[in-house]
């Protein structure tokens, strides 16, 4: 049998979670490392189906578990991605430190995007720092933090959840020296805008342009959110 063939044969014993199958072509000899073409390894896909004991039988049998591809598919992220708990713990002590910390803050980001909160709070209590997490791009030179995105897409639950993991709620955009509340009121999300002031925001500090959240608003025409503004500005007076 080929290297290919073994690898075919492999993957399709872990997807039909052959556990027996997969002991023997172990057993035969082959590298279970291999990957056709820069496609998914063994060990990714038995990480994406949640089979603890396969993935077990394949890291004792020399599987990497620091291979990233191209895309950044890792075995760690295949188990982040499909929230596979018992296999994230397992494989979270084996990758290198470098590793897991640029697939937690990829999965992390990806997380916020989606929407899906189980995988924040998954990665919140592996013990990432939200806060130190920043994800650059054409327009993110520096990088936008992972609060500032949950606040852009408006993902209320979120937005609490990091909240309550210690995110920063005055840690500004490095880019355009706009704070978190300048986000919510850009995106006029009220429920986020409440919250942020709840929870200390800085209604006074000024953008790189000297426009504050209540210029921001003004400027977007959302009454309701002036006059949140406006109150709590009273309130600080």
């Amino acid at each position: 049998m080929n290297d290919s063939r073994y690898l075919e044969r492999l993957i399709e014993s872990i997807e039909d979670d052959n556990v027996e199958a997969v002991k023997k072509l172990i057993a035969s000899g082959y590298d279970v490392s291999g990957e056709m073409e820069g496609e998914v390894t063994p060990l990714m896909v038995a990480a994406s189906l949640g089979n603890l004991e396969i993935v077990k039988m394949l890291v004792e049998a020399g599987a990497n578990v620091d291979r990233i591809l191209d895309d950044g598919t890792n075995p760690l992220s295949c188990a982040i991605d499909n929230h596979n708990l018992n296999v994230f713990n397992y494989l979270v002590c084996l990758v290198s430190p470098r590793i897991k910390e640029m697939i937690f803050m990829s999965s992390l980001f990806e997380a916020i995007f989606d929407g899906r909160l189980e995988i924040v709070q998954l990665l919140i209590n592996a013990g990432i720092n939200v806060d130190e997490c920043r994800e650059k791009g054409v327009w993110h030179k520096n990088g936008r933090t992972a609060f500032i995105l949950a606040i852009s897409e408006g993902h209320l639950e979120i937005v609490k959840t990091l909240l309550e993991a210690g995110a920063d709620p005055n840690l500004i955009d490095e880019d355009s020296n706009a704070t978190p509340l300048m986000y919510a009121v850009r995106g006029q999300n009220i429920d986020i805008v409440y919250l942020l002031i709840r929870s200390g925001a800085n209604i006074d500090y000024q953008n790189t342009y000297g426009d504050t959240a209540l210029n921001i608003a003004q400027a977007r025409g959302n009454p309701a959110i002036v006059k949140i503004l406006q109150d709590s500005e009273s309130k600080d007076n």
